[in-house]
């Protein structure tokens, strides 16, 4: 992937597991809806982006769809070792 600055030429498109502060609740009612009329989970990350505030993880080894109680509890337990074994 070729970047400029901090930003990529080329989208990375992954599932992702969204996790915000109870401050989300403050920058929702900030937003104005789109043209699809609906509160857009873009905007409230690119706030906390302009924040400052916007962290993310990447996990090697493990998918889980989580959509069953088992397997959401399976991809919890992974992230909680390896955020216990790794510091971050």
């Amino acid at each position: 992937m070729k970047g400029s600055g901090r930003f990529l030429s080329r989208v990375l498109q992954l599932p992702a597991c969204i996790l915000h502060n109870p401050g989300v609740f403050e920058i929702i009612h900030t937003l104005n809806p789109s043209d699809r009329g609906e509160l857009e989970i873009t905007d409230v990350n690119n706030e906390y982006i302009r924040k400052g505030e916007m962290s993310y993880s990447m996990l090697e080894g493990y998918w889980s769809d989580a959509v069953r109680y088992e397997s959401l509890f399976r991809a919890s337990e992974i992230v909680k070792t390896r955020i216990r074994n790794n510091g971050n």
